[in-house]
């Protein structure tokens, strides 16, 4: 088997899970910052809200 391929963990296996889904989660996030070229970050009424504590104050 080519080493290149290997993988330590089943794919959706628990400890699969807790290793990927984090690192998933924030490249999403940066691609969809990266996109999202028409934010004017000097103004701050129009900055993107920081992580789930930031949202929530926002929402409440």
């Amino acid at each position: 088997m080519i080493d290149k391929f290997r993988q330590d963990r089943h794919y959706l296996h628990p400890t699969w899970q807790d290793v990927y889904r984090p690192q998933r989660a924030n490249i999403g996030r940066l691609n969809g910052r990266a996109k999202a070229q028409g934010i004017d970050i000097s103004d701050p009424s129009k900055r993107l809200a920081q992580g789930r504590v930031a949202r929530a104050v926002l929402l409440a």
